[in-house]
């Protein structure tokens, strides 16, 4: 209600292209925000952290905070532990705890889990099989979210079985750029949620997702609205 969190910001190109400027920043506008009370940059791969630059260029921010915090100016650590209460919404990090180290840069990503008491959503960065085993041995039956941002966009180095089952969400988003080339998110990855009842909504496919979550109790279901559908032409639909 009175506070603005972000979790990443989106890539930045070469050709000076960023998706800061390109579409997070105008949807900020439309609600008049001017302030980031608190901004988390999972780790620093310029498609989580390219529009850095633009949105603290554009809009104050109060708390910068990231996993790879030692490549990310003025940003300090994710720090598993760290919980927080705002608007009667709960936010905990889970992930990385301070000592944790990883073979791989993408498991030190930041794992922010946001509950309102009713719904849970789980944001998981770029983590992979160690990070995900971690998680597991460290919270359980506690990692079950009902919206869960996929590992590491549908790769095939994450979104092991038993991370699958642990979190058993009714709706798994990929975030993922149209014909990439790494080939996300992978089809045996997304067989692997649907076969736990998951819904897969990928963002290439899509467009921009939202999810409006009530703490009140009733029959309501959360429905995810994909911008394409919202904004149907017959020009951008397939035949």
């Amino acid at each position: 209600a009175d506070h603005l969190l972000i979790y990443d910001t989106g890539p930045a190109y070469a050709s000076g292209f960023n998706a800061a400027e390109a579409a997070l920043l105008p949807y900020l506008a439309t609600g008049g925000y001017r302030h980031i009370d608190r901004l988390v940059v999972s780790n620093n791969d310029q498609d989580h952290a390219g529009g850095l630059a633009a949105l603290q260029a554009s809009l104050s921010v109060g708390d910068l905070i990231s996993g790879e915090s030692a490549e990310i100016e003025r940003a300090r650590p994710c720090r598993g532990g760290e919980r927080w209460r705002w608007d009667g919404v709960e936010f905990a990090i889970l992930h990385p705890l301070p000592g944790d180290r990883f073979a791989d840069a993408n498991d030190r990503s930041c794992v922010l889990q946001i509950s309102n008491g009713r719904w849970t959503l789980l944001l998981t960065g770029d983590i992979e099989a160690q990070a995900e085993a971690l998680l597991l041995a460290r919270y359980g039956d506690g990692l079950g979210a009902q919206i869960l941002v996929a590992p590491h966009h549908g790769s095939n180095t994450s979104s092991t079985a038993p991370f699958v089952a642990a979190v058993h969400p009714r709706w798994v988003l990929f975030s993922t750029g149209y014909r990439n080339r790494y080939g996300f998110p992978r089809e045996a990855v997304v067989d692997r949620w649907r076969s736990r009842g998951a819904t897969t909504l990928d963002s290439a496919r899509e467009g921009a997702l939202q999810l409006r979550l009530s703490a009140a109790d009733g029959p309501q279901q959360p429905v995810p609205l994909g911008y394409r559908r919202l904004n149907a032409r017959y020009w951008t639909q397939s035949p």
